[in-house]
């Protein structure tokens, strides 16, 4: 992506908006930049708020904005943890995909994401809003590699059990066979 080997990269996938609380992360890559060059941030999926283009302004180098595509596992595998502040949000696939490629997660503390993420077990929330909140908790998890880690393996395991097609459609059957006898 244009980045050095040593450079840590947040991802953030999603729709590019203030409902999804990129203007959060952007105030918070900001105050992170300042202390740290090597940190980069990857913002991929469709901009729908031309104040976070704006935001994003003298910032070229370090913060990529790329369409959305239809493969997003090498964003996945280069990043070093997954971002999703959200203001609102039911329930985002970007947190399982993180989940799914033992990434550690940062989400708004908001619905879904608070139903399934325990904070400090599988992952960090953040209160909606708060970029220095935001921005603290990354550069946490930057400085904290096995932390990150140990919040990685952890929503995995969570992913890999609550998600599991097979378990789901065996729990659908047994529903049904209770509703028919």
């Amino acid at each position: 992506f244009g980045f050095n080997l040593d450079d840590k990269i947040i991802l953030f996938a999603g729709r590019i908006s203030r409902i999804k609380g990129v203007d959060t992360l952007i105030n918070a890559f900001v105050k992170i930049n300042r202390l740290n060059e090597n940190v980069k941030l990857i913002l991929l999926g469709q901009v729908e708020d031309i104040n976070i283009s704006e935001a994003i302004k003298g910032f070229e180098k370090q913060i990529l904005v790329i369409p959305p595509v239809k493969d997003i596992s090498e964003f996945y595998q280069a990043s070093e943890l997954v971002v999703l502040p959200s203001r609102i949000d039911p329930f985002p696939y970007v947190m399982l995909e993180a989940g799914a490629m033992k990434k550690p997660f940062i989400g708004g503390n908001t619905g879904g994401i608070e139903e399934f993420i325990e904070d400090g077990i599988n992952g960090i929330l953040i209160e909606p809003g708060n970029f220095d909140q935001l921005a603290d908790k990354i550069i946490f998890l930057i400085n904290n590699p096995a932390q990150s880690e140990m919040l990685a393996d952890a929503l995995y395991q969570k992913v890999k059990q609550e998600c599991d097609c097979e378990k789901y459609f065996e729990e659908l059957e047994q529903i049904y066979n209770q509703l028919l006898y």
